[in-house]
């Protein structure tokens, strides 16, 4: 089984439970599809509980059996409820969400993090500040405001990229062009060479659009010999787009060293994730992972920890599974039904708990003629309203529609605006 909560506008809630065959994972197809899961129940409330959630895991049980193992995100009253389940069905594992597992560990060791938050703070400030501007394309991620210990990697990977992209010195894709006033000309031949840089006053003053152009203008201005000599010097002086990039990036250049722990961070958590996702759970599983991990050459002392706690973590999950078994690892299935179902509920007008709610099972078997024609022949119009009515009372619509006052067509309020035709 695996469980989690799906939740919209409103107060309502809704519990949803898969089922996937034990047999699935002989094919080691531990990354699982819409189609490899089957919508087992579905519970909507407007406060739930653990006892709640256990009612509706044994109401499940009753039909299907008792499941080896319960997959989730351990949410509380999931998470008790769950529990409650198995102390009275001591063959039924319980196990913890690789990618949860992972954000959790994430959040204990950047909560108090003060390099961290500032660096979040200066990308979030350096975002609004480019995003209407011809530096857009640098701007950093948006940072999510729900479970972002679960989206850390767009941030850290562009903080490495901004630094790279500052060390290189090449700002061409900004296309602020390439010049040099008569005072860079003259500076730099004082500060380098005065005898092979003798003729680059001739260049200044004078626009060019592209790095080539100007390279070729230099070096036809300077020669082959002052070009290999200076050349980087002077392209990087020219560079009009520098003069824009670096009061925009400079800051991370202050966070150059935090920004290599936090990689390091990341890359111990993306190797877990992926091998867990990729191999599932279990104890032959976890010493392989184990291997890989302990030859990862990790340089910070923290990321060398947080490899340590993470591993832990992991094998207090794996020796759940019984010895010789592999079974699953995350509950990533149910967070890409709860995605799908969310797109296609953006359709009602108003985002709450609606009869949408049905198309989840749908998402989850082949729609086939034959499917169809059984199930317009078993199922009513009259009882899609029922089943409406019992789960889930008067929509947000209806209400609202009862609450505000009808606004008036504009042919009722003009009717010389009325069309003729």
């Amino acid at each position: 089984m695996i469980l989690d909560h799906t939740v919209e506008l409103g107060q309502e809630k809704c519990l949803v439970i898969l089922g996937v065959a034990l047999n699935t994972f002989q094919s080691d197809r531990y990354t699982l599809g819409h189609r490899d899961v089957r919508l087992l129940d579905m519970d909507i409330v407007t406060s739930s509980t653990g006892e709640r959630v256990h009612g509706k895991i044994k109401e499940v049980m009753e039909r299907y059996g008792a499941p080896a193992q319960i997959v989730s995100d351990h949410g509380s009253d999931v998470k008790k409820g769950i529990e409650l389940f198995c102390s009275q069905e001591p063959t039924t594992v319980q196990t913890y969400d690789i990618t949860h597992l992972i954000a959790t560990a994430f959040k204990k060791e950047l909560t108090g993090d003060e390099r961290w938050e500032a660096l979040v703070k200066a990308a979030t400030h350096t975002g609004k500040k480019v995003n209407q501007t011809v530096l857009h394309f640098l701007a950093p991620p948006k940072q999510r405001t729900k479970a972002r210990f679960m989206n850390l990697g767009p941030l850290i990977n562009w903080s490495q990229q901004a630094l790279s992209y500052l060390k290189q010195q090449d700002f061409s894709e900004v296309g602020a062009g390439f010049y040099l006033t008569k005072q860079q000309a003259t500076l730099l031949k004082i500060y380098n060479s005065t005898h092979y840089l003798a003729k680059l006053t001739t260049l200044a003053e004078v626009f060019y659009p592209t790095r080539d152009e100007f390279i070729e203008a230099l070096r036809t201005c300077i020669g082959e010999e002052a070009y290999s000599k200076f050349g980087p010097l002077i392209i990087q002086e020219a560079d009009q787009g520098k003069r824009k990039v670096e009061p925009v990036l400079e800051w991370l250049l202050d966070y150059k060293e935090d920004v290599k722990i936090y990689f390091e961070l990341h890359q111990v958590a993306r190797i877990v994730l992926a091998h867990v996702k990729r191999k599932g759970l279990g104890v032959e599983t976890y010493r392989e992972l184990n291997k890989i991990m302990t030859e990862l050459p990790l340089q910070s002392t923290r990321a060398q920890a947080f490899r340590k706690t993470v591993l832990a973590a992991v094998h207090n999950e794996a020796i759940k599974v019984p010895l010789g078994e592999t079974w699953l690892g995350c509950s990533d299935v149910i967070e890409s039904l709860f995605g799908k179902y969310k797109q296609i509920s953006t359709r009602s007008p108003l985002k709450t708990m609606g009869r949408l709610l049905l198309t989840l099972p749908l998402m989850t078997v082949p729609l086939t003629v034959d499917l169809i024609k059984q199930a317009m022949e078993k199922v009513s119009n009259w009882d899609l309203a029922q089943w409406a009515n019992d789960c889930l009372g008067r929509s947000a619509l209806a209400r609202r529609k009862e609450a505000f006052p009808k606004v008036q067509k504009v042919d009722e309020l003009c009717p010389q605006l009325k069309p003729t035709f």
